[in-house]
């Protein structure tokens, strides 16, 4: 009604039936228009986290007591901000350091994906004196679904941290002169165990230093993480095809990637190009022809079919996969035992 007492008031002289027709043909286009410009109380804030799910993050970065630079040193890894871990980490240098193989092993966490999905629920401080501190960090890992949003939380992990009142790299502001990091491990003490005895976060303090001494047992540790997740993922794509090995290693990549799920795992570790292959005598073979799968060649690291022709990268020794699932790393000595075919 109203459309009609706006054309009311129009000059007669104006041709108003054309206009008439233009103005209400456009009306329901201008009121869709308004109404979509408006924000929707159901999609605002999708882009963020629940308060549920964030935990104690956004994470201010400060380090003026033992809880702050828990807190800080956990923000860096979690966002792999090398920057900040460089001020995090006792003894770290500040700054940029080391070449982009360094940069890739701190976004990964290496060894343990230490920080991927981790969300931090609590920090205490357990002792303190003026110089050292322990503190307490509680996280659970949180997962995210097809449409990005977060799945009941994972189970609580504690981790111990060890924190050291040290002379402030920074040089600003000139007024603090100490702040608080956290103490990694000592170059000797990860050289002297395995990987997966040591406590985490420490060790990702430490890889923080770019130690190059680290780099030998790091590639070799993550080419055999490689391994483990393409044998993990061969065993579920047979699953899936009546327990049979349905493709050949030209195209084991493109059959296992949507079980992996990334396509960095076929490249051998500190390589920039070479692949690990699939051992083709498999190819068509069911699982149940295989008579030793402990002993049989999975996925190796060569460019043939025997053990005549495999690569020795990893400190004299090469890795391989075997049809069970696990992983073993060989000197030429140990290569009798093994078998190439069903």
């Amino acid at each position: 009604m109203w459309g009609n007492s706006l054309f009311e008031v129009l000059p007669r002289r104006v041709k108003i039936e054309p206009m008439k027709r233009l103005f209400l043909t456009a009306l329901p286009l201008l009121i869709c228009c308004v109404a979509f410009a408006q924000p929707d109380p159901n999609v605002a804030g999708m882009g963020k986290n629940p308060p549920e799910a964030e935990g104690i993050q956004p994470i201010n970065f400060s380090w003026d007591t033992p809880a702050n630079a828990a807190r800080s040193f956990m923000g860096a890894l979690i966002s792999s901000n090398e920057l900040y871990l460089s001020i995090a980490v006792a003894g770290a240098h500040y700054g940029y350091y080391g070449d982009e193989e360094w940069v890739d092993i701190l976004r990964n966490a290496y060894p343990f994906n230490t920080a991927q999905n981790l969300k931090v629920d609590d920090i205490i401080v357990d002792e303190s004196t003026e110089e050292e501190a322990t503190v307490t960090v509680s996280a659970h890992r949180e997962s995210r679904n097809g449409q990005g949003r977060p799945v009941p939380a994972g189970e609580r992990i504690t981790y111990t941290l060890r924190l050291r009142h040290e002379a402030n790299p920074l040089p600003f502001p000139p007024e603090i002169k100490k702040i608080w990091r956290v103490v990694p491990l000592s170059t000797e003490e990860v050289l002297a165990k395995s990987f997966h005895t040591l406590p985490p976060l420490s060790l990702a303090a430490t890889l923080s230093l770019r130690d190059p001494r680290l780099l030998p047992i790091i590639r070799q540790q993550s080419a055999i993480g490689q391994l483990k997740q393409l044998g993990l993922g061969a065993m579920q794509f047979v699953q899936d095809y009546d327990e049979i090995y349905a493709f050949d290693d030209a195209a084991h990549d493109r059959a296992l990637l949507p079980y992996v799920k990334s396509k960095s795992l076929f490249i051998i570790a500190s390589t920039k190009d070479a692949k690990w292959h699939f051992n083709d005598n498999l190819s068509k073979t069911s699982l149940a022809a295989i008579n030793e799968p402990a002993r049989t060649v999975l996925f190796y690291d060569g460019s043939a079919l025997d053990s005549e022709h495999l690569n020795f990268r990893f400190d004299d020794k090469t890795l391989i996969c075997f049809a069970d699932g696990h992983v073993s790393a060989l000197t030429k000595d140990k290569l009798k035992d093994i078998l190439w075919k069903p």
